[in-house]
Protein backbone atom coordinates (compact mmCIF):
# COMPACT_ATOMS: atom_id res chain seq x y z
CA UNK A 1 0.00 0.00 0.00
CA UNK A 2 1.38 3.24 -1.05
CA UNK A 3 1.97 6.36 1.93
CA UNK A 4 -1.40 8.00 2.54
CA UNK A 5 -1.96 10.98 4.29
CA UNK A 6 -4.73 11.61 6.03
CA UNK A 7 -4.95 14.34 7.84
CA UNK A 8 -5.10 17.95 6.55
CA UNK A 9 -1.56 19.43 5.66
CA UNK A 10 -2.36 22.43 7.30
CA UNK A 11 -4.29 21.11 10.78
CA UNK A 12 -1.10 22.30 12.96
CA UNK A 13 -0.75 25.75 11.34
CA UNK A 14 -4.98 26.07 11.87
CA UNK A 15 -4.09 25.04 15.74
CA UNK A 16 -1.77 27.10 16.23
CA UNK A 17 -3.49 30.21 14.46
CA UNK A 18 -6.37 29.36 16.68
CA UNK A 19 -4.31 29.71 19.85
CA UNK A 20 -2.76 32.99 18.50
CA UNK A 21 -6.15 34.77 17.84
CA UNK A 22 -7.28 33.53 21.32
CA UNK A 23 -4.17 35.59 22.64
CA UNK A 24 -5.62 38.37 20.92
CA UNK A 25 -8.89 38.31 22.02
CA UNK A 26 -8.24 38.05 25.78
CA UNK A 27 -6.92 41.20 26.19
CA UNK A 28 -9.46 42.66 24.45
CA UNK A 29 -11.97 41.18 26.17
CA UNK A 30 -10.06 42.07 29.47
CA UNK A 31 -9.94 45.93 28.23
CA UNK A 32 -13.14 45.85 27.65
CA UNK A 33 -14.67 44.91 31.24
CA UNK A 34 -11.84 47.57 32.31
CA UNK A 35 -13.54 50.09 30.45
CA UNK A 36 -17.19 49.33 31.02
CA UNK A 37 -17.16 46.72 33.91
CA UNK A 38 -19.68 43.70 33.41
CA UNK A 39 -23.16 43.82 31.78
CA UNK A 40 -24.55 41.33 29.60
CA UNK A 41 -22.50 41.60 26.48
CA UNK A 42 -19.58 41.25 28.37
CA UNK A 43 -20.58 37.77 30.41
CA UNK A 44 -21.88 36.43 27.37
CA UNK A 45 -18.46 37.40 25.74
CA UNK A 46 -17.13 35.79 28.50
CA UNK A 47 -18.76 32.56 27.94
CA UNK A 48 -18.32 32.45 24.17
CA UNK A 49 -14.91 32.70 24.74
CA UNK A 50 -14.54 30.19 27.67
CA UNK A 51 -16.38 27.55 25.18
CA UNK A 52 -13.12 28.68 22.12
CA UNK A 53 -10.84 27.56 25.48
CA UNK A 54 -12.59 24.74 25.84
CA UNK A 55 -12.73 23.43 22.52
CA UNK A 56 -8.96 24.65 21.62
CA UNK A 57 -7.76 22.75 24.98
CA UNK A 58 -9.66 19.46 23.52
CA UNK A 59 -8.32 20.12 20.03
CA UNK A 60 -4.64 20.30 21.43
CA UNK A 61 -5.07 17.49 23.71
CA UNK A 62 -6.02 14.85 20.74
CA UNK A 63 -5.72 16.20 17.68
CA UNK A 64 -2.94 13.98 15.27
CA UNK A 65 -1.46 14.38 12.33
CA UNK A 66 -2.33 10.80 10.62
CA UNK A 67 -0.49 8.51 7.76
CA UNK A 68 -1.17 5.50 6.30
CA UNK A 69 2.59 3.80 5.89
CA UNK A 70 3.79 0.50 5.36
CA UNK A 71 -0.25 -1.04 6.10
CA UNK A 72 0.01 1.05 9.31
CA UNK A 73 -1.43 3.59 10.94
CA UNK A 74 0.98 6.22 11.57
CA UNK A 75 -1.23 9.05 14.44
CA UNK A 76 0.92 11.75 16.10
CA UNK A 77 -0.32 14.23 18.48
CA UNK A 78 0.75 17.66 19.97
CA UNK A 79 3.89 17.20 21.70
CA UNK A 80 3.99 13.37 21.32
CA UNK A 81 6.22 10.81 19.85
CA UNK A 82 4.48 9.07 16.79
CA UNK A 83 2.22 5.91 17.68
CA UNK A 84 2.46 2.90 15.45
CA UNK A 85 -0.97 0.70 15.24
CA UNK A 86 -2.26 -1.66 12.56
CA UNK A 87 -5.75 -1.58 11.04
CA UNK A 88 -7.26 -4.02 13.84
CA UNK A 89 -6.65 -1.87 16.61
CA UNK A 90 -8.97 0.63 15.04
CA UNK A 91 -11.88 0.28 17.99
CA UNK A 92 -14.26 3.23 16.80
CA UNK A 93 -14.42 5.63 14.24
CA UNK A 94 -17.07 8.76 14.59
CA UNK A 95 -17.35 12.45 13.01
CA UNK A 96 -18.32 15.85 12.73
CA UNK A 97 -18.45 19.15 10.52
CA UNK A 98 -18.01 22.95 11.22
CA UNK A 99 -18.42 24.04 7.77
CA UNK A 100 -15.93 23.08 5.64
CA UNK A 101 -13.89 21.23 8.23
CA UNK A 102 -14.77 17.42 9.01
CA UNK A 103 -13.23 16.57 12.78
CA UNK A 104 -12.93 12.72 12.69
CA UNK A 105 -12.34 11.03 15.76
CA UNK A 106 -10.80 7.72 15.98
CA UNK A 107 -10.37 5.36 19.26
CA UNK A 108 -7.58 2.96 18.73
CA UNK A 109 -6.73 -0.01 21.31
CA UNK A 110 -3.25 -0.39 22.68
CA UNK A 111 -0.88 -2.96 22.44
CA UNK A 112 -2.49 -5.78 25.24
CA UNK A 113 -6.10 -5.66 24.55
CA UNK A 114 -7.00 -5.00 28.26
CA UNK A 115 -4.83 -1.68 28.10
CA UNK A 116 -7.96 0.88 27.24
CA UNK A 117 -8.22 3.17 24.05
CA UNK A 118 -6.33 5.92 22.81
CA UNK A 119 -8.54 8.63 21.34
CA UNK A 120 -6.86 10.84 18.31
CA UNK A 121 -8.69 13.60 16.30
CA UNK A 122 -7.87 13.71 12.45
CA UNK A 123 -8.68 17.10 11.05
CA UNK A 124 -9.72 17.02 6.96
CA UNK A 125 -10.58 20.69 5.46
CA UNK A 126 -12.96 20.97 2.44
CA UNK A 127 -12.33 24.58 1.75
CA UNK A 128 -11.18 26.02 -1.21
CA UNK A 129 -6.81 26.16 -0.96
CA UNK A 130 -6.55 23.38 1.80
CA UNK A 131 -9.00 20.38 -0.36
CA UNK A 132 -8.11 17.33 0.98
CA UNK A 133 -8.59 14.35 -1.70
CA UNK A 134 -9.12 11.89 1.40
CA UNK A 135 -11.69 11.67 3.85
CA UNK A 136 -10.15 10.12 6.59
CA UNK A 137 -13.38 8.35 8.45
CA UNK A 138 -14.23 6.81 5.04
CA UNK A 139 -10.79 5.40 4.46
CA UNK A 140 -10.26 4.06 8.22
CA UNK A 141 -14.13 2.46 7.91
CA UNK A 142 -12.76 1.08 4.75
CA UNK A 143 -9.29 -0.12 6.51
CA UNK A 144 -11.20 -1.59 9.48
CA UNK A 145 -13.59 -3.84 7.51
CA UNK A 146 -10.43 -5.35 5.88
CA UNK A 147 -8.89 -6.20 8.88
CA UNK A 148 -11.48 -8.07 9.95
Amino acid sequence: MKNIKLSSKFSNLGLYASLLVLTIVIPTILNTVKNQGFNGKVIFGGIILFAMISFLTYLFMFVCSAEIKNNTLILKKQFRDPETYTFDKIEDITSFRLKTTKYTTVKMSKAPRNQGVEKYIIINSKSLFFKDKIDAEEKLKELKEISK
